[in-house]
């Protein structure tokens, strides 16, 4: 049976506003949030304008279409994009968000217009949501996804106030990698491996990324910062480190047995780690970090072996307090001679440990699993 026009318009408004609802979350997740489900709501929209459009031509030749040109083209960009892979519909996610409210705000005023409602649906883009979508960009690359939804200029200061635990990475015979590999893809394509994991390890568990350094890494578990994501500080960084060596053992595992020439020394991964204050700042555009935990996580790491993790004295007081972990004394000196003491942290079949599960990677958190 034929569908009177009125009701093809009342279900694409429904339709339209369900799409903005999806979009809403997809657009400021950076495409993290409800991939599918936003694609398919752009889907059913379009499905239906069509038909619409059948009986009611002017919905596509609106006051948008005629000033600019354009609707014609958001559309076909639109329907590419909801059966695609594609991030955005447009190369930009903000002029993607930009344009879509422009042509679907245009849709909405015309459907409001043509079934005669007296209340008109109130539609803008503020500046305080420009303004975010300019943060989200700005710290995606360091912030945990979960904490993205916030200001993230507060969280740093917060970040400064509360206590920190430094995670310093380092390659050991990297060098080894680069040139006994059997060719540049083969050591390229294992290296990105690399840096991806760690680098969904570090935000699964709410740490804030600092840098790759070539052949390592530089990471923090933040007391604030941890909260964002559900989970405590301390937690997150033995679920993290406790994740980052079993992949990294099994990896570099693997990768060893594509050497032309192997050394003397194993190849893996050491970590090095301290705790105390930090303090962050964004100084043109570029995340700097500051503190005396730094340092030390990098002399820790620096004595550590491939596979280990060398923590320092305050970190060790702290994890000490785990049932079931053992400790094993390591000794340095640092550049000046000054001797110091760390800690080897093993993770051994008596402490049990499970690693913990944040809320933002829970079914009803934040993120999607």
């Amino acid at each position: 049976m034929e569908r009177p026009i009125d009701y093809l318009r009342a279900e694409c408004l429904m339709l339209v506003q369900n799409f903005e609802t999806f979009w809403a979350y997809y657009h400021q997740s950076g495409g993290h949030l409800f991939d599918q489900e936003c694609r398919r709501a752009a889907d059913l929209f379009l499905s239906v304008l069509d038909e619409l459009t059948e009986k009611d031509p002017g919905i596509k030749e609106t006051f948008y279409l005629e000033l600019r040109g354009a609707a014609a083209e958001h559309l076909e960009k639109l329907q590419g994009w909801a059966k695609s892979s594609e991030p955005f519909p447009f190369p930009r996610g903000a002029f993607s968000r930009f344009a879509l409210f422009i042509y679907l705000w245009e849709v909405k005023e015309y459907l409001v217009d043509k079934l005669g409602f007296v209340r008109t649906l109130p539609m803008s883009l503020t500046s305080e949501e420009i303004e975010h979508s300019r943060h989200v960009v700005r710290w995606k690359g360091h912030l945990p996804y979960a904490a993205l939804t916030g200001d993230p200029n507060k969280l740093l200061r917060e970040a400064s106030d509360t206590q920190t635990i430094v995670v310093v990475g380092d390659i050991r015979r990297s060098q080894d990698l680069m040139t006994y590999s059997v060719n540049p893809q083969d050591f390229s394509q294992r290296m990105v491996e690399f840096i991806t994991v760690t680098r969904h390890l570090i935000d699964k568990y709410g740490g804030l990324f600092d840098k790759f350094t070539g052949d390592g890494f530089v990471a923090y578990f933040n007391e604030a910062v941890c909260l964002t994501a559900g989970v405590d500080y301390v937690e997150a960084f033995l679920s993290f480190i406790y994740e980052e060596l079993d992949f990294s053992r099994d990896h570099f595992a693997e990768w060893s047995k594509c050497l032309r020439k192997l050394p003397e020394e194993e190849i893996g991964l050491a970590i090095g780690a301290d705790m105390g204050k930090i303090e962050f700042n964004d100084l043109d555009h570029h995340l700097v970090a500051v503190g005396e935990p730094l340092v030390w996580g990098a002399r820790m790491e620096a004595v550590a072996k491939a596979n280990e993790v060398i923590v320092n004295n305050l970190l060790y007081g702290t994890l000490a307090e785990h049932v079931g972990f053992e400790f094993e004394h390591r000794q340095g000196k640092t550049k000046t001679g000054e001797a110091f003491l760390g800690r080897v942290l093993v993770f051994n079949d008596a402490c049990d440990f499970e690693p913990a599960v944040p809320a933002s990677a829970q079914p009803n958190g934040l993120r999607a699993a």
